[in-house]
């Protein structure tokens, strides 16, 4: 199998093995971790995002609030933000040609592993972010706007994870779901509602539209 096909097996394994409550080998951990560590900035920002997915997959945050320095988990803990700080500068340059989804992965990636240092990130990805919601109406392409509705409640999660309150984001992605709310699935207000607190937004138009749709 190829460097990228391993990665995908290795992600859906550990989807597996999450889902059966099996807990994967330290040996198969180590050694997939050695494995994407030297390719890990080798090859596209897309092959990137696949390694990033899958290392996040497999991190127990209990396990290493728990570990030792020799544990498993922390040296993969450690792997990982070697990978998230070095690849902070090439994403920042670099993502206007990533899907949506790739970008929803990419920042949920940091948001769960937030350090003060990948916050630029963040700031860089907003612009681009904001003008895919300008895209999106001036097209008005329906595959679009589905895309946008999936994905955009989890962008403003990990914003809102990583105490990345980019006002201009917020109130672009917000003023758009408002407009379409009735269209989104119950998941995604909930999601929606979940980041607006959790970043400490004052909206209530927002608020006002959950409760019509509630009572309605």
């Amino acid at each position: 199998a190829s460097f990228d096909e391993n990665v995908s097996i290795f992600y859906w394994l550990s989807k597996c093995a999450h889902g059966a409550g099996y807990e994967l080998e330290d040996e198969l951990l180590l050694a997939y971790t050695a494995y994407i560590r030297a390719e890990g900035l080798a090859g596209t920002e897309t092959r990137l995002v696949r390694i990033l997915r899958s290392l996040i997959s497999v991190l127990n945050r209990n396990k290493i609030q728990r570990a030792l320095e020799t544990d498993t988990q922390l040296h993969m803990e450690r792997v990982t933000h070697d990978l998230l700080a070095s690849a902070v500068p090439r994403l920042s340059h670099r993502h206007t040609h990533l899907s949506l989804v790739d970008l929803s992965v990419v920042l949920s990636a940091y948001a769960k592993m937030c350090r003060p240092e990948y916050l630029c990130l963040f700031e860089a990805l907003a612009p681009d972010l904001i003008a895919r919601v300008h895209r999106t109406r001036e097209q008005g392409s329906e595959l679009l706007q589905l895309d946008l509705q999936l994905h955009a409640p989890f962008l403003l999660v990990s914003y809102a994870q990583a105490r990345c309150v980019h006002g201009p984001l917020f109130d672009t992605y917000l003023t758009w779901l408002e407009e379409g709310i009735e269209e989104l699935t119950y998941e995604s207000v909930a999601v929606v509602a979940y980041s607006v607190a959790h970043a400490g937004l004052d909206r209530p138009s927002f608020w006002a539209l959950i409760v019509r749709e509630i009572t309605a």
